[in-house]
């Protein structure tokens, strides 16, 4: 557990705008790093009318995981998979795992957490820094 001299000290020295969301995300809102890998924009509720009254939020309800071929396979073939994407394997014939977006393990870890104003102020930038990407590389940008 870090303090906040700490945690204030981390953020003003993380110069990496990836890692430096993620550190954000970690202390404002105590999220573990699959659910943080496993974020997307449809998940972040901070530009409609309830996030400028101060009730910026977002949902958790998928995380990325590592997971075994065999366990994937055997959860769909009984219809229990809570695989939502697959990514594509890079090494297809050597490889024994997958890369997937899935639900959470357990229903408790489905939940709606809202946000702190240095986390909204940091996902603004973040978004900002996207859609110029996004204009700068046109058709060559991959979301």
């Amino acid at each position: 557990m870090w303090s906040d001299d700490e945690a204030i000290a981390a953020l003003n020295t993380c110069k990496n705008p990836v890692l430096r969301i993620c550190l954000y995300l970690a202390l404002g809102c105590s999220l573990r790093l699959e659910e943080i890998l496993g974020l997307q924009w449809t998940n972040v509720h901070i530009e409609d009318e309830r996030a400028a009254a101060g009730e910026a939020y977002l949902k958790v309800d998928r995380e990325l995981r590592r997971c075994s071929n065999e366990s994937i396979e055997a959860l769909e073939r009984v219809n229990r998979s809570t695989v939502l994407f697959k990514f594509p394997r890079i090494m297809p014939k050597k490889a024994t795992t997958t890369l997937v977006l899935k639900a959470p393990k357990t229903e408790s870890s489905n939940r709606v957490i809202y946000l702190p104003q240095a986390v909204v102020d940091e996902l603004y930038r973040v978004k900002k820094q996207q859609k110029e990407y996004r204009a700068a590389l046109d058709k060559e940008y991959h979301d």
